[in-house]
């Protein structure tokens, strides 16, 4: 839990690739321990790392992996930082268009766990 909250403390800094190590790391951390209790908090780091590198498609993608984790867990994941969250969303949404983010997000709500890891370690 650490590794992800220093993540987006990170990436509030404004130093993306550290934030991007940094979630990316506890993400294989999460995976190799089978816990994936915190894992949506390290998904909504990602899509902020992904929006801010402009990878709209790809944030849209994990934002609906992150619903999709927390539908899977049967558990209501309140964001980390709710604000931030909802600004990185809007912005995702006003760069693709409610269609193409509704499209990438249905395909990212989709993912099985597998490959929601393949899709949030594959920009490592």
């Amino acid at each position: 839990m650490t590794l992800t909250f220093l993540g987006h403390v990170e990436l509030a800094a404004g130093d993306v690739s550290l934030a991007q190590a940094l979630l990316s790391e506890s993400v294989m951390i999460f995976r190799a321990i089978a816990n994936l209790l915190y894992l949506p908090w390290a998904v909504e780091g990602l899509v902020g790392v992904a929006a801010s590198k402009e990878e709209w498609e790809r944030a849209a993608r994990l934002c609906g992996a992150r619903k999709g984790l927390s539908e899977t867990l049967g558990l209501l994941v309140l964001s980390a930082y709710p604000a931030g969250y909802a600004r990185t969303l809007q912005n995702v949404r006003e760069a693709l268009g409610e269609e193409r983010f509704a499209e990438a997000y249905a395909i990212g709500e989709r993912l099985s766990v597998e490959e929601m890891f393949a899709e949030v370690l594959a920009a490592m």
